[in-house]
């Protein structure tokens, strides 16, 4: 798998398109690079970040309900929670957006199996990127075994 580089959304921070709260982008610049880079440009491509500022659920709302691109929309609780929460919160809901879920309310599945199958998701991408990186330090580490 290829991922984005860890300070890549540090230099183009521009290119997270959220709405709401633009202090949304120095959170999610910090979490967004674990999600594999395929997955990630199409999130980047069809969906908008949004910060509320009212105390309501985090919700995936799909294009298909709004024409246009999906929302990720998340309140600023998440500002209060530590980072592997807001890790959980975030490619928790971008999980939904890839599985192609509805908001609660308008499921056509029952909710509780699409919690679990976004939380399975999020755990797998997490694992993935932890291997990645395990893998990155296992190979610096290595002898150089070539010549001058």
């Amino acid at each position: 798998m290829q991922y984005y580089e860890i300070d890549h959304f540090y230099l183009n921070k521009d290119s997270l398109p959220v709405l709401g709260d633009q202090d949304f982008k120095e959170v999610l610049k910090d979490i967004i690079y674990i999600i594999p880079k395929d997955i990630l440009d199409d999130v980047l491509s069809n969906c908008f970040f949004l910060m509320l500022s009212e105390n309501v659920p985090a919700a995936t709302i799909p294009k298909k309900l709004i024409i246009g691109k999906s929302i990720l929309a998340f309140y600023n609780m998440l500002y209060s929670q530590d980072k592997d929460k807001q890790v959980d919160m975030i490619l928790h809901e971008i999980a939904h957006y890839f599985l192609g879920h509805a908001d609660d309310g308008l499921l056509d599945e029952p909710y509780y199996k699409q919690e679990e199958e976004a939380n399975s998701k999020k755990d797998k991408w997490v694992k993935a990127y932890e291997e990645y990186i395990l893998a990155l330090k296992e190979e610096s580490m290595k002898p150089w075994k070539g010549g001058l």
